[in-house]
């Protein structure tokens, strides 16, 4: 390989070639219930884990909210479930108090996800129970109650926007 990159005068470094990355097997998405996400938002935020467990391969998805401090599964693959998860009421303003078991659950085969607002990710106390925890990488998807979203990639060198789109929800609402 070094010899024809060096004919075809394609070796810039001697050095190793990183080995391909292998994907994660499972997908696990973590929506906030907390009460910044009550309403428009906890509608958006929904669509978003549904739209992400349908795009997930075959090793599967799994959706979880916070309940105190404790884990909760979610099954938005059916109606009942999906009445389940739109009733669930959480006080808290942040999912902080189970940051720390969801990526721990999560292992290093696990895809992480987190569904929130933008207020959640700014909070100071949230940003704290995150670098508490030693987050490893993980994306993270706000939604707002004027249609906006956006998903983020955030790691402990920053984040970065990896995509960002916006629903009209006037053109929406018309008959």
């Amino acid at each position: 390989l070094l010899m024809t990159r060096i004919a075809l005068n394609e070796a810039l470094y001697l050095r190793r070639e990183t080995p391909p990355r292998k994907p994660p097997e499972t997908r696990r998405i973590l929506v906030d219930v907390g009460i910044r996400t009550w309403g428009v938002p906890r509608l958006f935020g929904t669509a978003v884990a549904m739209a992400i467990a349908s795009t997930a391969d075959s090793g599967g998805v799994q959706v979880y909210r916070p309940q105190g401090n404790a884990l909760v599964a979610s099954d938005l693959a059916t109606r009942a479930g999906l009445i389940e998860h739109l009733q669930a009421l959480e006080a808290s303003v942040h999912p902080g108090r189970v940051l720390k078991r969801f990526f721990d659950e999560s292992g290093g085969t696990s895809e992480p996800v987190l569904i929130t607002v933008p207020e959640t990710l700014a909070d100071g106390e949230f940003r704290r129970a995150l670098a508490d925890c030693a987050a490893p990488a993980f994306c993270a998807a706000c939604v707002e109650r004027e249609g906006t979203f956006q998903l983020i990639s955030r790691s402990a060198r920053g984040q970065k926007l990896l995509q960002e789109a916006h629903l009209d929800i006037a053109k929406l609402l018309e008959p």
